[in-house]
Formats: structure tokens, sequence, C-alpha cells
């Protein structure tokens, strides 16, 4: 895979912010809507913004690793060695479909590995929703979403391929299986990076963590989230509660509720509650539709919005973590690539996976054998296009088939 270059510039701390760190501050916020153009990035180059904060992700990784060596374990050593091509399936019986690729250095392309996690700091106490929030503290250290957001900047395409939390996987550097959300720790994203990268054969370049207040900041910065539904919804859990179906407009507590469902409810014609039964499956899924749509919506306001833009700075700034190599000059580069982006083209898929039980523990057994499954990591490999992924509904590749919004609704 051809990775993006990265450019050098020195970080600098403190009051004093060059040109170059709000270039990145304000690229990172367009990079986490997927919206980045060069306007965008010059109007807020004028304006006094605070820098937000970066992690190490080339840090050594804490944990048990299979060595005595003192040798620092790092994300190159964890992987040193790997043979970088794709994942095969030994069984004969099976006969996989050839994968086309590229020749290399015919497509550049770029990943971002993106985390979400809860913060509950940002719940109104008085909000309807409070009691469900602000129940468990302020928030777990796991992440409840991992997606690696990938960037052809050779054609401006964009993808989103998302890791259930429960993905049972080889942790890089030790001798042990686990869930891949286990994998990470508190501004430490080293080992969840290394296991991807060594695991499904596929290079993370930068990394951004934001926590889902940042939804709730987006939904009320435009206004509000319309979404068309064919039948109402509720989750207990989250005080979620669609009331009917056709158009529903969220706040942003009410997106909040949304975007975390796992234990979803819809009505049939005969007025009887029933449970949808994907639970993270389902959630992932209505997230990135949810995001396409957030995406439409900042982009619909403009980037010239300065009011928007500086609503979403200033939640960005306190609720986002980028590694410390991202530079300025990387944003402008991918502000180029993007100039002609259309949220409505993003390609999403699911990391594949058998639901199943190992000792007390409901894991997701990862299925990536299949001819889909290994032309979509040959994609994020950045190995063949991402057009090259066939049009293929994953919608039931878990057996359960999920409520999602109305394809053919408009609101």
């Amino acid at each position: 895979m051809a990775a993006y270059p990265n450019s050098g510039g020195a970080y600098r701390g403190g009051a004093g912010r060059s040109w170059s760190q709000r270039l990145v501050l304000i690229g990172s916020v367009a990079l986490a809507a997927v919206s980045l153009i060069v306007a965008l990035v010059m109007i807020v180059v004028q304006h006094n913004l605070n820098q937000i904060k970066r992690v190490d992700i080339s840090a050594t990784p804490v944990g048990e690793v299979k060595t005595a060596s003192s040798t620092p374990l790092t994300i190159e050593s964890l992987t040193e060695g790997l043979v970088k091509s794709s994942v095969v399936d030994m069984n004969p019986a099976n006969t996989l479909a050839p994968i086309s690729t590229v020749a290399p250095g015919t497509l550049d392309s770029v990943n971002f590995l993106m985390t979400g996690s809860d913060n509950r700091t940002c719940i109104d106490p008085n909000s309807e929703f409070a009691s469900t929030f602000l129940g468990g503290g302020a928030g777990g250290n796991r992440p409840d979403t991992i997606m690696l957001l990938h960037i052809e900047t050779t054609t401006g395409s964009v993808g989103m391929l998302s890791f259930p939390r429960d993905l049972w996987v080889p942790v890089a550097g030790t001798n042990r299986m686990s869930k891949i959300n286990a994998t990470f720790t508190k501004n430490d994203p080293s080992r969840l990076i290394a296991t991807i990268e060594s695991f499904f054969q596929m290079r993370i370049d930068h990394y951004v963590s934001i926590d889902f207040c940042v939804f709730k900041d987006l939904v009320n910065a435009v206004g509000g989230i319309k979404i068309p539904f064919l039948t109402p919804l509720r989750d207990r859990n989250t005080r979620l509660s669609v009331p009917k179906a056709g158009c529903f407009k969220f706040d942003g507590d009410h997106a909040l509720a949304y975007v975390r469902s796992r234990h979803l409810q819809y009505q049939n014609s005969a007025g009887t509650w029933k449970s949808e039964g994907t639970a993270d499956i389902g959630r992932i899924k209505r997230q990135q539709d949810f995001i396409r749509r957030v995406m439409n919506a900042v982009r619909s306001k403009g980037a010239l919005n300065l009011g928007l833009v500086t609503k979403l700075v200033r939640s960005f700034e306190k609720r986002v973590v980028v590694d410390k190599n991202l530079t300025a000059q990387d944003v402008l580069s991918l502000a180029g690539a993007l100039k002609n982006f259309d949220p409505a083209t993003t390609r999403s898929f699911i990391v594949e996976g058998k639901i199943t039980n190992k000792g007390p523990q409901s894991v997701v057994d990862p299925q990536l054998s299949g001819s889909r499954m290994r032309t979509i990591l040959t994609a994020f490999r950045g190995d063949t296009y991402l057009k090259n992924i066939p049009q293929v509904n994953q919608n039931n590749v878990y057996g359960t088939k999920s409520i999602l919004p109305d394809p053919e609704g408009k609101c």
C-alpha cells in the first residue's frame, strides 16, 4: 500500500500557536466529519484557536510481551517480519474469486484509525436522558467504536470499515487472544494499532480519538438531524424514542441515545414491540448511516459559515485527540484530494464474523477468507480501488437484519 507521506513541522505547545498548528486543528475537525476543503481550513487559520490534544502512536505499548528482549516494544517491532499479503482460506473446498489489484505506486491512499467512546461530561443533568447517561459515571476507557477511515488521495474516494468491538483477535506482542477493544489503553492506542496492523495486515497512518459528546455538538451545531424510519423505535436502556414512522428530528442528546443504542426494539404492524437482536452490529451500521447524514448536513451548511466552523472547532479542541505526526502539510494535501468530495458517495463496510462464545464471553470470530471480505481488506490496504468492492449489502452478514433508516425516505 502507498503510505501517505508525513511532512515535517515541529510541535510547539503553549499559548503561541503557529499557523500550522491551527491548520492541523481545523483539519482534524474536518477530517472527522470527512468534509475537508481548503476554504474551511483557510478561514480558521485567521482565528486564534486552541491546540487539540496529541498522542504518540509509536509509544511503547503497555502489557506482557512474548519475548524477554530489552528492545523497546513499538508498532514496528510488533509487526516486524509480517508478510503483507492477503489472508487466504486454506480449505481446498473453498474456491475464492481472484482479487483485482493495481500496480505498486498506482494508487495513493491514507488510513485514519478512529475510535469513539463514552464521555458523559457533556450531558445536561436536567436532560430526560441524564439518568441513562450519568448513571455509570464519566464513561469507560475502552472504545465503543473502532473505525478505519480510508481516503484514496489519487481519486478522492472515501471508505469506512468498522470493527465490532467484540472481535476476537490475537493481541500484538503477546501470546493472548482478546476482544479487540480490550487492546486499547486510555491515551495509548499503540497496542490497538499494532493489533490491527498485524492481524488485518493493513497500515495505520494516523489516529483520531473522538468522544461521543462530539455527536451531540455536531447535531446541535447544524440544527438537528432528520432521519426517516419505517417503524416506531425505542431502546429502554438509552431512552431512545421514535414514536411513529416517518421523519424524526434528533437533537444532540437524543442523537447520543440513537448512536449508542444496542437494545433496539421496533413496533410491528400489529403494534407489538419486537427486539431487533443485532446489538453492537446494528449499532455500527446505524452509526455509519448517521455519520453520512451529519457529513451531508455540515456540507449543506457550507464551509464558509463561520459560526458553524467556530462551534465545531470549540467542540473538537476539547473532545478530539490526534497523533503527533499529523502535520499542516498533511491536512492541506488531503484538502486538495477531497475538494470534490460528496458524502453520499462514501462506501461503508463492517468486518464480517460469526458470533460465538469463548468461555463466558460472547465474542465475534472474524471471517476474513470469503471473496467479499478479502476484496474489502485489499481495498483498505490500498492495493485496489474502493470502486472494485462489489455493491453487496452487508446488512445480514451476521444472520440477523439490522433495523436501519428508510433507504427511500426523504426528510
